[in-house]
């Protein structure tokens, strides 16, 4: 939205952060292909329960939205929310000719965040909403007439494993050439990197991680991966202590699954 309003100032504060939030769907937005494809069941949901995770400073308001003409030219609301102040915010829209929406809730976490000190609701409802959107989305994309050249294989993430750099859920894919996926042949992992691996995945292939004195000669040092890669093995190390558990790991002869 920020992107279309073309002004910066446009974008207001609201105190939003951590919290579940019923939703005001605009049922004028009758042309709407999100509200058209979500069942009725679905909307009373989002109405009366506390069902999407909210968590922002920044947003707009509706006087903004309609000052703004090239905002309610592209745009059309699909639905309405209060902060904690009672300040009301967008929090869903819908391109009128084009296939762009924007939400500001979360729609992911009710399945995949499950932290304690995180206001998220996990009943059965919000995480069919939550699949709902993400089966929309995909859908969307489903109409790209691109087609994959060589073994789709290749470039699949599952491939490759995150390392964790937070203690919540966060994590980056490390990979040898600066935005390009490697083949088959890369080099397996190296002593001097930290990876977290999940339960009985020990045994998997990893094609993605470089010792730190490999991964400065990207061109340009663009993403100084060093750096960052000092950072998250020391945070990594320092946090979980897993350093000594994966020696056996690094020094294993890992080789591809295909």
């Amino acid at each position: 939205m920020l992107g279309v309003s073309k002004k910066p100032s446009d974008m207001g504060m609201f105190n939003s952060t951590n919290h579940s939030l019923r939703m005001k769907i605009n049922h004028e937005a009758s042309k709407s292909k999100v509200l058209s494809e979500m069942n009725e069941r679905m909307k009373a949901y989002l109405s009366y329960e506390k069902a999407m995770y909210f968590n922002h400073r920044y947003g707009f308001s509706n006087e903004t939205f309609q000052n703004n003409e090239n905002l309610h030219n592209f745009f059309e609301i699909l639905s309405y929310n209060h902060d904690k102040n009672g300040k009301l915010f967008i929090s869903m829209v819908e391109a009128k000719r084009m296939p762009v929406y924007a939400v500001q809730f979360h729609p992911e976490k009710n399945s995949l965040e499950w932290k304690d000190n995180l206001e998220i609701n996990h009943e059965m409802g919000t995480i069919q909403i939550g699949h709902f959107f993400a089966n929309f989305f995909v859908n969307e994309c489903r109409k790209n007439q691109h087609q994959q050249d060589n073994d789709i294989r290749r470039e699949l993430i599952y491939n490759f494993y995150p390392i964790l750099v937070s203690e919540s859920f966060m994590g980056i894919y490390m990979f040898n050439k600066a935005g390009q996926v490697d083949s088959y042949t890369a080099n397996p992992i190296k002593p001097n990197a930290t990876l977290l691996l999940p339960p009985g995945l020990d045994n998997k292939p990893s094609r993605f991680l470089q010792d730190t004195k490999t991964a400065t000669t990207l061109p340009d040092n663009k993403f100084k991966i060093k750096s960052m890669f000092d950072e998250i093995q020391t945070r990594l190390q320092d946090a979980l202590g897993i350093s000594k558990n994966l020696d056996k790991l690094f020094n294993k002869n890992i080789k591809p699954a295909f």
